[in-house]
């Protein structure tokens, strides 16, 4: 029989402890480790990377973009307020914005014409994205007489956003002044039969408000996620996401748009600049007129007693103005007749940038429309 000595007795319980010590010394730096691995992850995981710089032009498209951007970053908005994308100026720090950016987004140099040169020197083509040569936009063709005909509604027209294809392009809810189109040097089939299919054709001929159809913006929000999702990979899944849900919303808006519109086919109307046909022409409003082709430019007299006389036979429903325009002319236009004045924003300029501001801006322009033009 073995016998352990109080001696051995001794030793042993101090080699215990002693290796008791050694595993409780190696267990205090591993819960060391593990403590300053959560205190400071940079150390040991690498951090997301930020999202690209994107520069939208105009506040509906920023709406757009914002809402396929949400979770990654904002987009940053160039022209704000009731600035006029017609005719608007680079200030230095918006330039340095253009030259920082990993994508710069706009409708195209049909509408921000004045920034087409600093765009092509400080952005560089390869980061524009032109709206307008998406190729599963519908456009219309630019109406470039001011002042049309005021003709009953056709009698084929109805109810629904079905009424009037945007392909096929039939005026025929306002045919146009020949005369007044003529004097311009328009031939008078110039603009009747333009196959936009791939956008072949001169840009210029073409209605820049794109934003206004709501099947547009379904477009624009596929176009900005697949070119969004090739600069940024890192986030693809998380840009389409957010766009299959944009579109989802941008259906609802749809539905909401034609039953607001649909009981005002026939309505007459005439506007500050025609901005609207996307928004008006499915729905058989019919469109009386503008004030002037290019808002920058005061309508001629000649011109402005051809719109007294057409507001006077009392046709005209309803005329709208803009908040970026002077609105004197349209006043002293419409006084004395039974027209009604209203304000459009086609840009959303009072309104707050945001990933849900395009849809706001939808519903407030189709609540003007309906309260002046409803009977």
């Amino acid at each position: 029989m073995t016998t352990i000595s109080p001696m051995t007795n001794k030793t042993g319980r101090a080699l215990l402890s002693l290796s008791s010590s050694r595993w409780s010394l190696k267990a205090a730096l591993f819960s060391f480790v593990i403590c300053a691995g959560t205190a400071f992850p940079t150390s040991i995981v690498k951090a997301e990377s930020p999202a690209p710089t994107v520069v939208v032009t105009i506040k509906p498209l920023h709406g757009l973009v914002a809402a396929v951007m949400k979770g990654a970053g904002a987009p940053e908005l160039l022209i704000k307020g009731r600035g006029n994308p017609h005719g608007f100026q680079l200030l230095p720090s918006q330039a340095s914005l253009l030259n920082k950016a990993a994508l710069i987004i706009r409708v195209g140099p049909m509408l921000e014409t004045s920034l087409s040169n600093s765009l092509s020197t400080l952005g560089g083509k390869g980061k524009v994205l032109d709206l307008m040569s998406i190729p599963t936009l519908k456009l219309l063709d630019r109406r470039e007489a001011n002042v049309f005909h005021v003709e009953p509604a056709a009698d084929d027209h109805k109810s629904g956003a079905e009424k009037h294809e945007h392909e096929d392009h039939d005026h025929g809810e306002h045919d146009h002044d020949k005369e007044g189109h003529e004097k311009q040097g328009h031939k008078k089939d110039e603009h009747s039969s333009h196959n936009h299919s791939g956008h072949n054709h001169d840009d210029y001929n073409v209605d820049a408000h794109i934003w206004l159809s709501v099947s547009n913006a379904d477009a624009i929000v596929t176009a900005v996620a697949e070119r969004l999702s090739k600069i940024d990979p890192e986030r693809a899944e998380l840009y389409r996401k957010n766009a299959a849900a944009e579109k989802v919303r941008l259906g609802k808006l749809s539905t909401e748009i034609s039953d607001k519109l649909s009981p005002l086919t026939g309505r007459r109307f005439m506007v500050f600049h025609d901005a609207y046909q996307y928004l008006t022409r499915p729905f058989g409003m019919v469109f009386a007129g503008a004030v002037t082709i290019d808002p920058n430019v005061p309508p001629s007299a000649g011109h402005a007693r051809d719109l007294r006389r057409m507001l006077k036979t009392g046709a005209i429903a309803c005329v709208f103005s803009e908040p970026q325009y002077n609105t004197k002319i349209i006043t002293s236009l419409i006084e004395g007749t039974d027209a009604k004045l209203a304000e459009l924003d086609p840009i959303g300029a009072e309104l707050e940038t945001g990933a849900d501001s395009y849809e706001k801006m939808m519903r407030q322009l189709i609540n003007e429309i309906s309260d002046c033009l409803k009977d």
